[in-house]
């Protein structure tokens, strides 16, 4: 592969060529990409003398998003729209792990990941896992905080993923507005809980993802016993109960870690 400029302008000698088959090269085409330093590994795609990014597409088999992503122009997002081979099923389009190298400033390169639909992702409408405030709300302008900092750091993000109806105690199976997904534990058809069940069913089904965000509940002191004591409660364990259920591992970050900027509280 030639860059910048077109094959008419390429000349390649007969021992050129020959060298090149002998590396196993079956072919030579030059495009008129213009990389200011060599390109990353592929797999690429060549159209109309211009190289493109190639993803192979998985059916999310145990609907575990509401919807798949791809990046669009100016940092936004945009909905692929594409069914999968399965009933009610949609394909998400994976990017390679080689096609972004890492480094100090990238160290999440080449890492996929999905989001729960509770934080904004500019260009995409947020659900919080009800259909109406869906439909209420506009395509947000700005990716949540916690999540651009992950995109910031080379994390591709595929999809959103499903939730309990605005992260309450609400069970996935309970929801009338979008189905709940595959538990891929036992026969299937266990309960995946909530809140973050798309999240944890999602990590636990696919080996093309490597991790996924959800969210959880702040944990509370209240007046116990003896006086002086306290006990600690947990609302819900809105992302360590469906990991259990799922059978992967959920991290709880302290909840000023992050910004909760773009991020749908349901309570205050």
């Amino acid at each position: 592969m030639f860059f910048g400029a077109h094959m008419s302008e390429v000349i390649v000698k007969d021992d050129a060529c020959d060298l090149l088959r002998n590396w196993g090269s079956q072919y030579t085409m030059a495009s008129i990409n213009d990389f200011d330093s060599q390109p990353t590994p592929g797999p690429y795609l060549i159209k109309a003398g211009s190289l493109w990014q190639a993803r192979r597409i998985y059916d999310d088999s145990n609907n575990t998003l509401l919807t798949a992503i791809l990046p669009d122009a100016e940092s936004k997002f945009r909905t692929l729209r594409l069914l999968g081979t399965g009933y009610r099923t949609l394909s998400v389009a994976v990017p390679s792990r080689t096609c972004r190298e890492k480094s100090n400033k990238l160290p999440l390169a080449g890492t996929r990941i999905v989001v729960k639909d509770i934080f904004d992702i500019a260009g995409l409408r947020t659900s919080v896992g009800n259909r109406n405030f869906f439909n209420l709300y506009p395509p947000g302008t700005e990716t949540a905080s916690a999540i651009q900092r992950l995109i910031d750091a080379g994390a591709e993000v595929l999809g959103k993923s499903k939730l309990s109806s605005f992260a309450a105690r609400e069970e996935p199976t309970e929801s009338v507005d979008y189905q709940a997904p595959f538990n891929p534990r036992g026969d299937g058809y266990q309960s995946p809980a909530g809140s973050s069940s798309g999240s944890a069913a999602a990590v636990s089904s696919y080996d093309w993802l490597d991790f996924a965000i959800g969210s959880d509940s702040e944990s509370q002191t209240k007046p116990f016993g003896s006086p002086g004591s306290h006990l600690m409660i947990s609302a819900t364990g809105s992302g360590r109960r469906p990991a259990h259920w799922n059978g992967c591992f959920s991290l709880r970050p302290t909840k000023t870690a992050l910004s909760l900027e773009g991020f749908v509280k349901t309570f205050e």
